[in-house]
């Protein structure tokens, strides 16, 4: 049986000279890429961020919302006054009217008693 030799030319190769190999290359990968810790970090931190900048967000909008809610409830409670005093203008308008349906009636009903002729 041939045992391996240290030749580098050699074409047997031993597990131990295999495994020392791939601890080789793992480490220079380990220099390259990020571990997982080291991402877990950079998620948390990017996460962390993300959510103030979405809770700023939420409470810019909350304070939108709440400034136009005011803003509506002013409007229409100007809308409200507006209508009411529509209704009472209408109300004073009909009762006028009927007043002075009832002073045409009253004159007409004057005039044919006096043999007066109204134009």
């Amino acid at each position: 049986m041939n045992q391996a030799s240290n030749n580098p030319n050699d074409p047997f190769v031993t597990k131990s000279m295999l495994d020392a190999a791939f601890d080789k290359q793992f480490e220079k990968l380990q220099e390259v890429f990020v571990t997982k810790t080291l991402l877990d970090v950079r998620l948390e931190e990017m996460e962390a961020r993300f959510n103030f900048r979405l809770d700023t967000i939420e409470s810019t909008m909350h304070d939108g919302f709440a400034r136009m809610d005011k803003k509506y409830d002013r409007i229409m409670g100007a809308i409200d006054s507006f209508m009411g005093k529509v209704e009472n203008i209408e109300a004073n308008d009909v009762a006028r009217d009927t007043q002075l349906d009832r002073h045409d009636r009253w004159h007409r009903q004057v005039a044919s008693t006096l043999h007066l002729r109204l134009e």
